[in-house]
């Protein structure tokens, strides 16, 4: 025989390094820490907050995470001394050099949240960190209320939720067990989330709206430009062509896109030295009632009458944005007042810096060419009434504008009709001329030069030319101010107008009849609002939304919202022929049917509470007891409540080893007087149950429970 071969060595397997489990203490302060991230981002993000403090907040919090991450330790006293600098240095700012002494308080809670984030080594500080992120999130909602702080928060609340979850399961565990299993984890996180928004829906609706502010803080705007001034000078307008920032969105009556709608802001009827000026001045100042709209011309146009909701953002100015002319305006509780100018737009007592909601009412007027010869050729009687004397400001010329009206005489030619001298004036600059945002001509001559060399310019430079050409062939007119309609959102129905849609164009008089638009643009410069990108048309609704339903909810909509659920709840009446009111009188003529409902009820909530007595009597536990000794009791009870619905008569004297005695299965036999034992030793052995006892404890009841195939002997 050869020799034995040797067994085939293997290659043993190497090592594999296995993280240790999370500890539940980690994951909180990680959860905590998420908390006081979002709550602080809330703080970084808002422009109210100067620069240096949110560059320190920044790093402060950066540090903190790494700290955390590494598992580093400091003296308590670090942490005392800090808190107590701050506190010092944050009251001296708030007397001597804060404008606002609610943003000293804010830069406090800060400063103090974020020293907190370094010391989450306890379940009582991380209860303390926690409630201060709730103060901090919530001193957020004063400076940030885009829809950045609604990702914010809602971040937030997912964290803080899954941290008190964490901290009470936590520290209502007997040892320092493992967490629950995930999906548990996971549906008591879903309906805490779920009851919390549903109360906090509730709340916010029922609470009720004051119509002001409490605190007076300068609120976040992102904007570059504070709308038009009081004089508008040619070339002004381009500057702020390219800046694509909202100034409002509307909404109007009529659910398709308008075309050729303008939003009007101001109009100006003199001219001179490239500005324009508005100097036939105001008209009168109309007292506003709360929840009523205020009539401001009591003879509007005829024309398509439209209503216009406005969310105005803030700094645009004073004056109230509105389709053609406004005849009425209802403006939120706090303005009292609303003054009104002779050039037919309105504006309020200040300039807001907050965002507004507010109702236009407008006509839309259309004229005909026959309409507008007839009009036109009354000027000059209208002109002789001293009565009409101002209209005479809409036939103002500059100085040295012979040129001017040499153009105007060649473009007229010899039409006798006004409306054709209209046309031929915009054909000429549909035809020779191109809208440009650059290059274009400056100084005092800047019109000429427009007119007679370059040849290209943006709106301002066509509606300053257009009207005073037609001032040279005695139509009268003034200039107009606002915005073009803007980008049309067919899935909500609003325009979203941005700065880059300000324009500027000519409002013709036609005696008797009113004012009529008069855009010499060219097509190229009327229509050139750009769509945005698919990402912005999906955000921008909920930015919207947001700012309507929850930064601009008030006591209006509290109002309308209660009349529709009473007017649904009589509707749900008349769809199932329910009556409250007729029940409620049959009643009354029927006393003693009334008395035996009362009874019942009555009695069925009586038989509640003796059940739930009952039931509630059984499973307490005396006091006094451990968590040890009250874990493995309620192991206990519900072993005996699994063993009676399997079918056994068990006597509240019987204990668990007697029942054990009458299973005829012999594991689900043993499994009951393992419980039994483990309670018998922790109960009355003075025993201490390990985290290993007591997993066994409750993996063996879940076995039990498993057994539903047993017989009693």
């Amino acid at each position: 025989m050869g020799p034995k071969s040797l067994p085939e060595l293997r290659r043993p397997r190497p090592l594999r390094l296995t993280r240790p489990p999370l500890k539940p203490e980690r994951l909180i302060s990680y959860a905590i820490l998420c908390c006081i991230t979002f709550a602080t981002l809330g703080l970084v993000l808002s422009q109210q907050i100067a620069p240096a403090h949110r560059l320190a907040y920044a790093f402060l919090l950066l540090t903190a995470a790494v700290y955390q991450v590494r598992q580093l330790r400091w003296n308590r006293w670090v942490f005392n001394i800090c808190a107590i600098l701050v506190l010092v240095l944050s009251l001296v700012y708030g007397i001597w050099f804060a404008e606002y002494p609610i943003l000293a308080a804010i830069y406090f809670i800060g400063y103090i949240i974020l020293l907190r984030a370094f010391e989450l080594s306890t379940t009582r500080d991380c209860k303390f960190a926690l409630l201060l992120s709730l103060f901090e999130i919530s001193a957020a909602s004063l400076m940030l209320i885009s829809l950045r702080y609604f990702f914010l928060l809602a971040a937030w609340l997912a964290a803080a939720l899954f941290s008190l979850c964490l901290i009470t399961i936590y520290s209502r565990a007997p040892v320092k067990k493992p967490l629950p299993a995930p999906a548990r984890l996971f549906g008591l996180i879903t309906s805490a989330s779920l009851f919390s928004i549903a109360f906090g829906l509730l709340l916010f609706f029922f609470l009720p709206r004051i119509g002001f502010s409490l605190l007076s803080l300068p609120m976040e705007t992102g904007r570059a430009w504070s709308g038009y001034s009081s004089t508008i000078t040619v070339g002004e307008v381009s500057k702020i062509l390219e800046n694509r920032t909202p100034v409002m969105r509307v909404h109007t009556d009529v659910p398709n896109e308008i075309p050729g709608l303008k939003w009007r802001m101001r109009a100006m009827d003199y001219y001179e030295s490239n500005s324009w000026h508005d100097r036939l001045g105001m008209a009168d100042v109309f007292p506003l009632t709360y929840n009523l709209p205020a009539t401001v011309d009591l003879d509007p146009p005829q024309g398509l009458k439209l209503t216009q909701e406005f969310y105005l953002e803030p700094g645009i100015g004073p004056e109230l944005p509105a389709a053609a002319v406004a005849y009425a305006y209802q403006l939120p509780y706090k303005y009292r007042s609303l003054t009104c100018y002779f050039n037919h737009y309105c504006s309020l007592p200040v300039i807001p810096y907050e965002r507004i909601h507010y109702l236009a009412y407008s006509s839309l007027p259309e004229y005909s060419p026959s309409q507008v010869n007839q009009a036109l050729s009354s000027v000059e009687s209208f002109l002789a009434s001293d009565k009409n004397e101002w209209a005479k400001a809409l036939l103002q010329l500059p100085a040295n504008s012979e040129n001017l009206c040499r153009l105007a005489e060649e473009l007229a030619g010899k039409e006798p009709d006004p409306a054709r001298k209209i046309k031929a004036v915009q054909d000429f600059f549909e035809q020779n001329f191109k809208y440009s945002v650059s290059g274009l001509p400056t100084g005092k001559n800047a019109i000429n030069e427009f007119l007679f060399q370059s040849r290209k310019g943006d709106c301002e430079y066509f509606a300053t030319a257009g009207a005073l050409l037609l001032r040279c062939l005695g139509i009268p007119n003034r200039l107009a101010a606002g915005f073009i309609s803007g980008e049309w959102n067919s899935s909500q129905q609003y325009y979203l107008v941005r700065e880059s849609d300000a324009h500027t164009w000519v409002e013709i008089y036609l005696p008797g009849q009113g004012f009529m638009d008069f855009d010499p643009t060219p097509t190229a410069g009327r229509n050139r609002s750009s769509r945005s990108s698919l990402f912005l048309r999906l955000l921008d609704p909920l930015s919207f939304r947001w700012n309507r339903w929850i930064v601009e909810f008030t006591v209006q909509d509290q109002v309308r919202g209660l009349r529709r659920l009473e007017a649904e709840s009589v509707r749900l009446q008349y769809r199932t022929n329910f009556h409250g009111p007729s029940l409620r009188f049959w009643l009354r003529r029927n006393p003693l049917p009334a008395a035996g409902l009362i009874a019942a009820i009555a009695g069925l909530v009586l038989l509640w509470f003796f059940f739930w007595e009952r039931r509630s009597r059984r499973k307490t536990l005396p006091r006094g007891l451990s968590l040890e000794v009250k874990q493995a009791a309620r192991l206990y009870l519900e072993m005996l409540e699994v063993l009676k619905q399997r079918g056994s008569e068990l006597s509240d004297s019987l204990t668990g080893y007697e029942a054990a005695e009458k299973i005829h299965l012999p594991m689900a036999r043993k499994l009951v007087r393992d419980i039994t034992g483990f309670y018998y030793r922790v109960r009355y052995g003075k025993a201490t149950a390990s985290a290993r006892e007591l997993a066994e404890a409750q993996e063996q009841l879940k076995e039990l429970k498993k057994r539903t195939t047993w017989t009693w002997q």
